[in-house]
């Protein structure tokens, strides 16, 4: 049997070291070397390492295909990391998703070691062939290369089926109301927050609903403590309000508080969003 030398794998494994590092230390990272390190993680090493389990002599594929294989099976294995990413409950960011793709490829590395060291330069493999070899292999007398053909064969048909499940089961979406104050003329600036006495202020106060179905609300509004706006609104999935709140100084200090409480009901009880805007009175 002629001995097939695992370089290629140690190169993969010391690569894929060296971007985990990158991620997790940002200190370490310009933009170049970002650049580089995320071409390499969505691009080359997780499809890399798939492909050596799968075809570990260094001659079942040309290095041109071989590379082209692992460029094909990176983009899946990075889509399919990110939608499962899309399932959990956080702040999704990419940084996150090249972290899981590092720490995936670095746990299937001994697997590539394995793969390597147990077969021989003695033929070569096509695509064609891959089916028929799955098969004839749970007929083969090596009770290691049953298991290791039916964990092969599970592993491709676990992502096959959950790529099927994720995209026909989307996740559904995040509930919320946004709830914010404009200025004077309907903008996010130019807030009455120095008045004088008996003047009068005006602001708009917004409601989108984000809670993918019809939503009552209660809205109150004190200034100092004394209410000077109560009312009920109805709004449909995806319907925005913008209201005006018009209020009057009465008496002379700083940092006055203009409040607004939002209730979904049937709660009426629990705030569910409260914004506050300080006015001094001159």
């Amino acid at each position: 049997m002629k001995r097939l030398y695992n370089t290629d794998i140690l190169i993969i494994t010391l690569l894929t070291v060296f971007c985990l590092i990158s991620l997790v230390i940002s200190e370490l990272n310009n933009n170049y070397i970002q650049i580089i390190v995320e071409y390499l993680i969505v691009l080359f090493l997780p499809g890399y390492s798939i492909l050596t389990i799968l075809f570990p002599r260094t001659n079942d594929f040309k290095v041109k295909k071989r590379l082209a294989l692992s460029f094909i099976l990176s983009i899946s294995i990075t889509l399919l990391i990110a939608i499962l990413w899309n399932y959990i409950p956080s702040e999704t960011r990419l940084t996150s998703i090249l972290i899981s793709i590092s720490i995936f490829t670095l746990i299937i590395q001994p697997i590539s070691f394995l793969r390597r060291k147990q077969v021989s330069e003695s033929f070569s493999l096509s695509l064609t062939e891959l089916f028929k070899r799955l098969i004839s292999s749970f007929k083969a007398k090596s009770q290691r290369n049953k298991i290791i053909s039916i964990v092969l064969t599970i592993f491709i048909f676990i992502g096959i089926f959950t790529t099927a499940y994720i995209l026909l089961s989307p996740k559904e979406s995040e509930k919320f109301t946004e709830f914010y104050i404009l200025g004077s003329n309907g903008k996010a600036y130019n807030y009455p927050t120095n008045l004088t006495v008996t003047q009068t202020g005006t602001v708009y106060q917004g409601i989108v609903n984000h809670e993918a179905t019809d939503t009552t609300y209660k809205v109150i509004v004190k200034f100092n403590g004394t209410i000077i706006k109560n009312y009920k609104i109805s709004l449909k999935s995806k319907e925005k309000k913008e209201i005006p709140v018009t209020f009057v100084t009465s008496n002379p200090g700083q940092n006055q508080k203009l409040e607004f409480f939002l209730y979904k009901l049937p709660d009426d009880k629990n705030a569910y969003r409260y914004l506050f805007l300080q006015i001094d009175v001159n």
